[in-house]
């Protein structure tokens, strides 16, 4: 069959598209079914996860919760190939400092996410209003209130609802580099990020930034 002027124009656009730097086929995602796990005939959530952004073998099965590791403020995979290399992780500044620990599952998978604060804030004794920071009301531990061998820590509160956050933060030592728990829901998900406290003025971009993340990753 004849092929006309404008079919070979079209043949060599697409040929030359696929070889140009930028438009080469994205790397392979993960097909992974979620599920919530109190609710087994919930249809499961389906998401497709990049191999840099876990550092374990993920399989295309069902799980109750994914662990992802990012890096700050590119939110670009932590697991890039050679990550477990002996001397070869790059340790440039945004991987040093920016590292974050992000997982997420199914809401139903898991209790009312205020629920879990108010626990976890009666365990810690975290019931001393101290004012405000990063637009956020800051609750601390009563000295008198610390026990034998209690790592003294803070929280941070906002919002209600579907829209209420907390995040539970240790205090500096020396020696020791702090680290800030963020934990909201998004999108049907239960999401929390773990990251180091020079973050925390920055808390809601990387809050915006973890939601367009995870869900760049639901299908």
């Amino acid at each position: 069959m004849p092929v006309s002027l404008a079919n070979v124009l079209l043949i060599l656009i697409a040929v030359h598209l696929v070889s140009t730097p930028g438009h080469a086929a994205e790397a392979p995602c993960i097909p992974v079914a979620l599920n919530a796990r109190l609710e087994p005939g919930l249809p499961p959530r389906q998401v497709c996860i990049p191999p840099e952004y876990v550092n374990y073998p993920l399989t295309a099965t069902r799980h109750v919760n994914l662990a992802l590791t990012a890096v700050w403020p590119s939110m670009r995979g932590y697991c890039t190939p050679g990550w477990d290399v002996p001397g070869a992780r790059p340790r440039d500044a945004e991987r040093w400092d920016g590292q974050m620990n992000i997982l997420f599952g199914p809401v139903r998978t898991y209790p009312d996410i205020r629920f879990h604060f108010e626990v976890l804030s009666k365990d810690q004794r975290t019931d001393v209003p101290s004012g405000t920071a990063f637009g956020l009301e800051r609750l601390t531990i009563a000295p008198e209130a610390l026990r034998p061998g209690q790592r003294p820590s803070e929280m941070y509160i906002r919002g209600d609802g579907e829209d209420f956050m907390f995040i539970n933060c240790n205090l500096p030592r020396p020696g020791r580099s702090p680290g800030c728990k963020a934990e909201f829901l998004a999108d049907g998900y239960r999401i929390s990020v773990s990251c180091s406290r020079l973050l925390l003025p920055q808390w809601q971009d990387i809050n915006e930034s973890t939601r367009r993340l995870i869900a760049s990753f639901t299908r």
